[in-house]
């Protein structure tokens, strides 16, 4: 599970201490998934587990994704 909802941070001297953030917009969310799903699928063909067809490079609508 990913939760994304703050960061540690040092500060000058050397102290750390969390920080919280903003909770992620929906776009922020979905633009993280298509890279983490992209990379995965990159290993994946690398290491000969995973072969992409014509179909694997469209989105649910058919649409040719960013990759393709």
């Amino acid at each position: 599970m990913l939760f994304l909802d703050g960061v540690f941070i040092k500060n000058q001297y050397g102290k750390t201490r969390f920080k919280r953030i903003n909770e992620p917009e929906q776009q922020e969310l979905i633009e993280l998934l298509h890279k983490l799903s992209s990379r995965v699928a990159g290993f994946l063909e690398r290491e000969g587990i995973l072969e992409r067809d014509d179909d694997d490079c469209k989105d649910a609508g058919g649409r040719a994704t960013q990759d393709a």
